[in-house]
């Protein structure tokens, strides 16, 4: 028998109590004096009474008030069972934080959520002294270990829904039921296997939800004209309804795009958009139905590729192979001047000279072939050799 307090408190408490209660049985209230005719009557009571008779009722009496008080101190001290053979016991609890636990039940509340409040029912219902192993499926606890039920607690509040990855059932002590010290319990909605030992109690959390998610979500330049950029969305519906699903791309440089898509039941919906109009960068997909019960697939990104279109100006007095060359390339948009007519222009996103260097530098990149002296270029450093275009 393990108790919440040391033994000798225990034992004071049993003491004190049985003190108390023999003392209570000891004490006799004052006679009481009453004036009567005659004490014949009495006499002959008192004559036939059999006075051992009642002596063993009050020592009953008292045997039965002792046993009553201390099983109520008894369980003011908590009395916990332990293991066969005075081990102590020992609970592992997997709790399983894989993405599908962050669905919706019909309460409003996670699967995650849940599956919190059945480990902290198992800890709080535990006996006494019961140390406890919180793990989790994404391995996102580092070392676990045995620890107390505040520390179990603390742990399990501390549990939240993995992004990515891949779940699996946790490397653990063997299980030895049968010898009563050690426990294993995996709660878990059951999507993901897991493939836990045959010996590991398992608890389900899993409630059907409707479920539109993006399973696809690439951008690419267009194979005939690189100035073209598109963006493939696949979308999937787990429900057993076909649904209208609302897609919204949000990226830099416009207003977001928006489209209404049907999903067929348990099917999926690909479409392309362009998305040529977006400056670059990050891009966002991100989808809204009624009735989803899954978050974490609504959103998607992608990144646009940089430097589609470029406003080059090439500042030549004649040069036909580099201005041809430039043109070759489908991403260039090229403005060809002569070194007379140059002057600085909003919107050039490179210039390159060709045997001319402006009196002042422009703010844009440059890049310069042959290039004269000038006061605002560093030195010509010609250790490693005059460089030429051979083709």
């Amino acid at each position: 028998m393990n108790f919440a307090f040391a033994p000798g408190i225990v034992a004071a408490l049993f003491a004190a109590v049985a003190a108390i209660v023999t003392a209570l049985y000891l004490l006799r209230p004052p006679p009481r004096r009453i004036t009567i005719a005659s004490t014949l009557i009495w006499d002959r009571v008192l004559k036939h009474k059999r006075r051992d008779s009642e002596r063993w009722r009050w020592w009953l009496s008292l045997a039965l008030s002792l046993v009553i008080a201390l099983a109520l101190a008894a369980a003011l001290s908590r009395p916990d069972a332990i293991g066969i053979g005075g081990a102590p016991q020992r609970l592992i609890l997997v709790v399983d934080n894989a993405p599908t636990m962050a669905a919706l039940r019909t309460d409003g509340r996670t699967r995650l959520d849940h599956a919190r409040d059945e480990a902290r029912r198992l800890v709080q219902t535990a006996d006494t002294g019961t140390a406890f192993l919180v793990v989790d499926t994404m391995r996102s606890i580092g070392s676990p270990a045995f620890e107390s039920a505040d520390a179990a607690l603390a742990r399990i509040d501390a549990l939240q829904v993995a992004v990515g990855g891949f779940a699996s059932y946790p490397d653990l002590p063997v299980t030895d039921r049968s010898a009563g010290t050690i426990d294993a319990v995996l709660i878990t909605d059951g999507v993901t296997p897991l493939d836990a030992p045959d010996d590991v109690r398992q608890v389900s959390v899993f409630e059907p939800v409707s479920n539109v998610g993006i399973t696809g979500f690439d951008v690419r330049a267009n194979v005939a004209d690189p100035r073209r950029v598109e963006a493939f969305v696949e979308l999937a519906n787990a429900d057993g309804q076909p649904t209208t699903v609302g897609l919204t791309l949000t990226g830099a440089g416009r207003p977001p795009i928006r489209q209404q898509v049907e999903v067929p039941a348990r099917g999926f919906a690909n479409l392309t958009v362009p998305v040529s109009s977006f400056t670059g960068g990050a891009l966002q997909a991100s989808i809204d139905a009624a009735g989803d019960g899954l978050a974490l697939d609504d959103i998607a990104y992608a990144v646009l590729p940089g430097g589609r279109t470029l406003k080059v100006a090439l500042v030549t007095a004649g040069d036909r192979a580099l201005e041809r060359a430039l043109r070759l390339d489908p991403r260039v948009e090229l403005t060809v001047l002569s070194p007379v007519r140059y002057a600085p222009q909003s919107g050039i996103d490179v210039y390159v000279f060709d045997r001319f260097v402006p009196p002042v530098p422009p703010i844009a990149p440059m890049l310069l072939l042959r290039p004269e002296a000038a006061t605002w270029l560093p030195p010509a450093d010609t250790a490693g050799g005059a460089s030429r275009i051979a083709d």
